[in-house]
Formats: C-alpha cells, structure tokens, sequence
C-alpha cells in the first residue's frame, strides 16, 4: 500500500453506491493526485483494497468475491488515469455483481474524477 504516515490524509475521498450492499470507497493521495487507494466494501466490510499510482494504474480481482451471498464477478477491474493539465483525473470500474435477490448486474463507468484545478467531484 502507499508509504503513508499513519496520520495522512486523503486529499479527496469518494463513496459510490453500486447496489443496497455492495459500495466502493476511493481516497486519493499525493501532491500531483496520482495515487489512490480503492476499497470494496459490502455492507461495512472492506472485502478488497487496491492501490493505484501513476506507475501501476490497473487492477484486476481475478477471482469472485463472495460475503454473505453477495457475489463480485471474477476480472473486476480498475483504472486510473492521473490529472494533468486540463485532463481531469480518473478512477473506472468494470464488473459482474451479484446482490441477492436482484439479478446479476454488470457496471461499467468512471466510479470518481477530479482535476488539479478544481475542487473534487463525485459522479
């Protein structure tokens, strides 16, 4: 995970709500706001976390992700893009949730964004 005094904070932090349970969080660090750490929650339970940088810009779960019914699809995938100029930066997320009684649902979309210039956007 990022080399972060215990003390560090996020100079942004995004909630998206995918389903009733299942949630991601998104906190991002740096000056140049380049790295972030994601955290897939179901219910309040972090299930996964990643860290992203400007050098490792990709995740992917390669297996499912089963709590208590609820199902996150195998290849769940992440990417960021890092801010620059008048290029917003970005976190997306591609993946299959399960989420008893709804039928599986695919998400595919820019989970947060932000920009250098201005303050933090959550979509």
């Amino acid at each position: 995970m990022l080399n972060l005094s215990a003390d560090a904070q996020p100079a942004f932090t995004f909630t998206t709500r995918l389903t009733k349970l299942v949630s991601i969080v998104t906190k991002v660090y740096g000056s140049a706001l380049n790295m972030a750490v994601v955290e897939i929650n179901i219910g309040d339970v972090v299930v996964w976390a990643v860290q992203l940088t400007q050098i490792a810009p990709f995740a992917t779960i390669p297996q499912e992700i089963v709590y208590h019914g609820v199902v996150i699809g195998p290849n769940t995938s992440l990417m960021l893009i890092i801010p620059w100029g008048y290029q917003q930066g970005s976190i997306s997320l591609s993946t299959v949730i399960t989420d008893p009684p709804e039928p599986p649902q695919a998400f595919s979309f820019q989970i947060c964004h932000w920009t250098l210039e201005q303050s933090a956007q959550s979509v």
